[in-house]
């Protein structure tokens, strides 16, 4: 049986990486673009609340697709098998978090 090239397995643990430090990324993005000045009332509020939701977003996209290159990799049986690994643990609890905070902000509903 021939090797497949590792492809999934580096994508998985970058994907991990981007999942980590992508919404920080964002976040100061986000909160970044305001204009320059003195913000008036709401602004400095909302532009908080943007940041979040995209960070959020950032993690979540980046964490599936994450997993999902690990266990891509698994399946393939690829040769660095222990970036798959890395991806998936650290992709896993992210996403994981995720849909953990996502039940419990609809169970009081």
């Amino acid at each position: 049986m021939e090797r497949t090239k590792p492809m999934f397995g580096p994508a998985s643990a970058i994907l991990a990486g981007i999942a980590v430090f992508g919404p920080i990324v964002a976040f100061i993005l986000v909160v970044n673009a305001q204009p320059p000045g003195t913000p008036s009332g709401w602004d400095g509020l909302v532009a908080v609340f943007l940041a979040l939701g995209a960070s959020v977003v950032v993690a979540g996209v980046a964490s599936g697709g994450g997993v999902l290159a690990g266990l891509i990799a698994l399946v393939r049986r690829e040769h660095m098998r222990w970036m798959a690994y890395i991806g998936l643990f650290i992709s896993g609890v992210i996403l994981c978090t995720l849909a953990y905070l996502v039940v419990v902000s609809q169970v009081g509903r």
